[in-house]
């Protein structure tokens, strides 16, 4: 089965004959494609949207292309309203500057790259997350973006500051 799109046009020569023009184009092949591309999306989707972690994927110039709810949640926002936007449009300045040499670094070395940092959470929470970074690359290995996940470690550090000030008392 194939899907076929044709177009007419009516053209009228200079003696007034009136004629028709048409192309018919077989575009079976890129209805295939859009489907894939469909399946793949729901099912890029899908894992972000199952990660209880915060996560995003960003392309080379730091915009975010999609993020997952717990994302959107610690910055007070839809998910669907942050694709386009870059951490300066999200987070505090200095945050926001952080955030985006972190990636540049990312992008640059093409290394992946863990942190711990704090972040402040649109209820005036801050709270400790641990932050990887990891460079996504074209089908020619071209660094063209990043993708990241962060996990809050605030239980975690605040067990270590206990076991530290009990080992100095």
């Amino acid at each position: 089965l194939h899907t076929i799109v044709t177009k007419k046009t009516l053209f009228v020569d200079r003696a007034g004959k009136k004629f028709i023009v048409g192309i018919i184009r077989d575009i079976t092949y890129l209805k295939e494609v859009e489907k894939k591309l469909r399946e793949v999306t729901l099912h890029h989707e899908a894992l972000l949207d199952n990660i209880p972690d915060i996560a995003w994927l960003k392309d080379g110039e730091s915009r975010f292309i999609a993020v997952n709810k717990p994302f959107a949640d610690a910055c007070g926002r839809k998910p669907e309203d942050l694709a386009g936007k870059t951490d300066l449009d999200i987070w505090p300045h200095d945050l926001a500057e952080k955030y985006r040499n972190d990636d540049k670094q990312v992008m640059e070395s093409g290394q992946r790259r863990s942190v711990e940092e704090p972040i402040n959470s649109p209820d005036g929470r801050v709270f400790w997350a641990e932050t990887v970074k990891t460079p996504i690359r074209n089908s020619q290995g071209q660094v063209i973006g990043t993708v990241g996940i962060s996990r809050d470690i605030s239980a975690r550090r605040a067990m270590e500051e206990q076991l530290k000030n009990s080992r100095e008392e």
